[in-house]
């Protein structure tokens, strides 16, 4: 699986002289331990996971479609399950919009014998009374097959039976790792274009995903470029600054002024 997978190339990467790791986005916190314990440093100085929460919070509020109304009073930040979490609360931090809400989901569940439905538990709406007419930004790391997020966005559409936190007004859809496995991800993406999406926002950390944008998917998603971001992550450690928390602003004019 996923953690041997992490083990061996930690091994190999300090065989061969590799002292330390900056990555993005890291999908396993386990792999953390791993790299330092392969790397002989167990200080914290041998694996940095870069969050991109800053780039993202910047794209939407300088570059994209989204349209924020009374301080973020129309918008909603999802935590789409546990894992998610931290990095959901970080992204409505960084946007700098005391009104905007959270709703922070469970993990989907499948419901028995229909596998094109799912059910989530104990949903928990904060800072709004309900979905109605929201924009909802739904932020995670990692899109594989697209199966569980396509069958939660229709749950939280009222798609099989009303979930009783209203009907949300559209959708920004974001991935720090646009994968798409499956037979083909052409239709992966035909079939997320679907989804009731403004925007699309995924990461160029999977190279193919800038030119084999399927037409559906292409008109209405964006790739953020992270060479710069990986530049300064770069030029920061040579320089001994802690990355940690160094994309963490105090104002929103100094995010957009840094990102």
């Amino acid at each position: 699986g996923e953690g041997n997978t992490a083990k061996m190339y930690a091994g190999l990467l300090a065989k061969s002289g590799v002292d330390g790791v900056i990555t993005l986005h890291s999908h396993n916190k386990k792999i953390k331990q791993y790299y330092e314990k392969a790397m002989g440093n167990s200080g914290g100085k041998a694996f940095f996971d870069v969050w991109p929460y800053s780039l993202l919070a910047h794209y939407l509020l300088t570059k994209s479609s989204l349209e924020i109304e009374n301080n973020g009073e129309n918008i909603v930040v999802v935590s789409p399950d546990k894992g998610s979490r931290r990095f959901s609360e970080k992204l409505r931090d960084a946007l700098y919009l005391d009104n905007a809400g959270m709703l922070y989901l469970s993990k989907a569940r499948k419901v028995p014998n229909k596998p094109d439905e799912v059910t989530i538990d104990n949903p928990r709406l904060e800072n709004a009374d309900s979905l109605d007419g929201k924009t909802i930004i739904f932020p995670d790391d990692i899109i594989d097959t697209g199966g569980t997020i396509i069958r939660t966005v229709d749950w939280l559409n009222n798609a099989h039976g009303d979930h009783g936190l209203g009907n949300p007004k559209d959708y920004f859809f974001y991935f720090t790792h646009s994968v798409m496995s499956g037979r083909g991800y052409e239709s992966i993406q035909n079939r997320l274009a679907k989804l009731n999406a403004k925007e699309f926002i995924v990461t160029n950390t999977r190279p193919f995903i800038s030119d084999n944008r399927s037409f559906r998917f292409k008109r209405n998603s964006t790739v953020l470029r992270t060479a710069r971001l990986f530049g300064d992550m770069i030029l920061r450690h040579y320089h001994g600054e802690d990355l940690e928390g160094a994309y963490d602003f105090k104002s929103k004019t100094q995010l957009i002024k840094t990102m």
